[in-house]
């Protein structure tokens, strides 16, 4: 009877439990903020191609890198556009526009005391501080570099920026 016990309040558990996950109403709904087509979003910016990367600040609104026009642009919560566009440059001698994907808020000192730094598929880390540029800091396009993805991590005190390059396999690190 002891072996009995353990083995009826499993067999009920296999009966109880996906019975209480089916009674549960779960749903979601898709709201559209923003979109470069017209009638797609709630509202259109002819900016927001291909957009990749997002990023915010704790005051800040959302940061997004336009990969197909080579900018970043900002929007509120309702995906309306904040007036701040940045230009992120091509690599050096390159023709624009750039092909942002990566962005990351930087909260530190570090970097220069830039803000916000955006990685490229053309090789390029930039940083922004103010005004509608950002600046060139790495040029990694002579190597093949692309660039698809970036976050910050602290490593021992040591604030270092990481860029995933598709060309070589690897993350590329920065201090």
């Amino acid at each position: 009877m002891a072996h009995r016990l353990p083995r009826i309040a499993f067999l009920t558990s296999l009966v109880v439990v996906p019975a209480q996950i089916a009674l549960c109403d779960i749903a979601y709904f898709q709201t559209n903020l923003t979109s470069d087509l017209p009638g797609v979003a709630a509202n259109q910016d002819t900016n927001l191609v291909n957009p990749w990367g997002i990023a915010f600040s704790p005051t800040s609104p959302a940061w997004i890198s336009d990969n197909g026009t080579g900018l970043s642009t900002l929007y509120n919560g309702a995906g309306q556009t904040i007036p701040l566009v940045v230009t992120v440059p091509p690599p050096g001698g390159g023709m624009p526009p750039s092909a942002p994907t990566g962005v990351v808020f930087n909260g530190t000192g570090d970097f220069g005391g830039s803000h916000f730094i955006f990685a490229t598929e053309d090789g390029t880390i930039s940083a922004w501080t103010s005004g509608t540029s950002a600046t060139l800091e790495v040029d990694n396009s002579a190597s093949g570099a692309v660039y698809k993805g970036l976050t910050l991590g602290n490593n021992g005190g040591t604030e270092l920026l990481y860029a995933a390059n598709f060309n070589s396999g690897a993350v590329d690190v920065f201090n």
